[in-house]
């Protein structure tokens, strides 16, 4: 069964997200906590698809 993740937001918003998101991917890996670390790694793809999205339509 997959997850799926839904962006919404600014670009500032979903960067903020973006890092947080790195940051959970630290800690999720130091953890060994895979099923977490697999999560947030989806996640991060869906963030980071979004602002190029957004760079794509020329949103600031």
């Amino acid at each position: 069964m997959g997850m799926s993740v839904i962006v919404t937001g600014n670009r500032e918003t979903v960067e903020r997200k973006i890092r947080i998101l790195k940051t959970q991917i630290e800690l999720d890996i130091n953890k060994e906590d895979s099923r977490s670390l697999v999560n947030h790694q989806l996640a991060l793809e869906a963030h980071e698809d979004r602002v190029n999205k957004l760079n794509a339509e020329g949103v600031v």
